[in-house]
């Protein structure tokens, strides 16, 4: 009953935008809309998958970087990284990571962690 309800509506519309233009621009809109909202679902799962992902590898190394103070490049070295004994359910090692610039000696440091080798 269903498919023949389905059959009867779309035969209506057909029928109705040959007949009528004003039906036959309502559904190229509606058309349209449909596209570009499922276009807009599509690239939105995509980029949060992508930063999802991003979020699981966690904060990348500055070494090499761009100094954030004398904006000089690949100054960044690391100068100690000290093994955080924290949370044992996660399967990563928290590393408590300090950097320095070569040129100017400004440090920075961050959280990291590291997923073990299997």
């Amino acid at each position: 009953m269903n498919l023949v309800l389905v059959a009867v509506g779309l035969l209506t519309v057909l029928f109705a935008s040959i007949y009528f233009p004003i039906v036959r621009y309502t559904t190229y809109a509606l058309l349209i809309a449909v596209v570009c909202g499922a276009l807009l679902l599509i690239t939105a799962g995509i980029v949060l998958l992508m930063l999802f992902n991003r979020a699981v590898d966690g904060p990348k190394s500055l070494s090499g970087t761009r100094c954030k103070k004398c904006r000089q490049r690949r100054a960044i070295r690391e100068v100690s990284r000290k093994f955080l004994d924290g949370d044992s359910k996660v399967e990563f090692d928290h590393y408590k990571v300090v950097y320095c610039c070569s040129a100017c000696g400004h440090q920075q440091e961050q959280e990291e962690h590291v997923f073990p080798k299997k």
